[in-house]
């Protein structure tokens, strides 16, 4: 359509020559705009099943993909469970109910060289196995997938893959996050009492 547009405004006329279509008459004009109308038809259409079929394979507990989380590993519309990396996982929550902060366990992690999900792409390549940030570990801390559950639009389904926290746990924990967020521990790091927080990004 946009490729139309761009030969309409300098009078160029589209001719195919194994198709009764051309440009420059009315008729021909009808057939492109027709079969672009079609094309855009299919298109949506296409991802609309697309959408479906990921939310019902979610709805059904099973993972339908994307950047793979530490304590799992991914085989086809499951989760397995990965031993050695579901204690970290479980070293990562009883820590944060232990110091009840994210700066000082992202500083533990540090020191002790914990990092996060390493993987192999599907082109081979080593990906993750690095430090983890702020984001990502309160991310893993608030994660679904380690009480069994996986997440689609804001609805929780029971997944099919095995649970790694204990549900009392992961709650107490979400608890925590919330109350940390609402008291804005995170004002008294610097004497300026962050000024521009929630505003800069």
């Amino acid at each position: 359509a946009r490729i139309m547009e761009i030969f309409e405004a300098h009078s160029v006329a589209l001719v195919i020559v194994t198709q009764p279509i051309n440009t420059s008459t009315s008729m021909g004009r009808l057939m492109v705009h027709v079969l672009m109308s079609f094309a855009q038809f299919e298109r949506e259409l296409a991802s609309e099943r697309t959408r479906d079929k990921i939310a019902l394979s979610r709805q059904r507990g099973q993972w339908t993909g994307g950047r793979p989380v530490l304590g799992y590993d991914y085989a086809g519309c499951r989760l397995e469970l990965n031993e050695a990396e579901a204690r970290t996982v479980r070293s990562i929550f009883s820590r944060y109910l232990d110091v009840r902060s994210l700066r000082a366990l992202l500083k533990e992690l540090e020191e002790q060289g914990v990092t996060n999900k390493r993987w192999t792409s599907r082109a081979g390549r080593e990906m993750g196995g690095k430090p983890f940030v702020l984001s990502g570990l309160a991310g893993l801390l608030a994660n679904p997938l380690y009480v069994g559950k996986v997440p689609h639009h804001g609805r929780k389904y029971d997944g099919q893959h095995q649970a790694i926290v204990e549900p009392q746990a992961f709650e107490r924990v979400q608890e925590l996050l919330a109350e940390n967020g609402r008291s804005g521990a995170s004002l008294t790091r610097n004497r300026f009492g962050g000024l521009l927080k929630g505003l800069a990004r």
